[in-house]
């Protein structure tokens, strides 16, 4: 399933990211790779942004990276 599919408080596992993305590469630095553990936190009124919780950060993402990163729903 895509990122953007998930539900606030639903937890899963990072399974693939697209590449080709400036976002999607700073994400990596930052500590989003296969088999991180993801939570989303919180989507905004106008569904133009999504909280997401990794490790002991919270990094907002638009809808457009969400949808090029596959996970595994715990």
């Amino acid at each position: 399933m895509r990122m953007s599919e998930l539900r606030p408080g639903q937890r899963a596992v990072l399974a693939a990211m697209g590449q080709g993305s400036p976002v999607l590469e700073r994400l990596r630095y930052m500590g989003f790779s296969d088999g991180a553990q993801v939570e989303l936190a919180h989507v905004n009124f106008g569904k133009t942004l999504a909280a997401f919780i990794i490790d002991d950060s919270i990094i907002a993402l638009r809808p457009e990276d969400c949808r090029r990163i596959e996970v595994v729903p715990l």
